[in-house]
């Protein structure tokens, strides 16, 4: 009968202790979010034309870009604000 009770306990300390490490990697999560917001990066570094766009927001789904200048076939536009879903394998370089 205690078997049945011990098994529960460690089920329950298991799924506690998995609750604790999400809300733990979601506040890191912020604060890296917040290092990179307001910063100037490259985005798509590898692409033939150069675009560089000004961090606005950060989210779970993706990046909202504020473009600061761009190659004029790059098919941006200086002031243009555009977001980036990390589906679309954003990424992007500190400048």
């Amino acid at each position: 009968m205690w078997i049945k009770y011990w098994i529960g306990y460690l089920i329950i300390q298991f799924f506690l202790t998995q609750i604790g490490r999400t809300l733990n990697n979601r506040q890191m999560n912020d604060t890296t979010k917040n290092i990179w917001v307001n910063k100037i990066v490259q985005i798509y570094p590898s692409d033939t034309y150069s675009k560089f766009g000004e961090i606005i927001a950060m989210s779970s789904e993706g990046v909202t870009f504020k473009c600061v200048d761009a190659h004029s076939q790059s098919g941006w536009k200086v002031g243009e604000i555009r977001f980036i879903s990390y589906s679309a394998k954003l990424s992007f370089k500190k400048v």
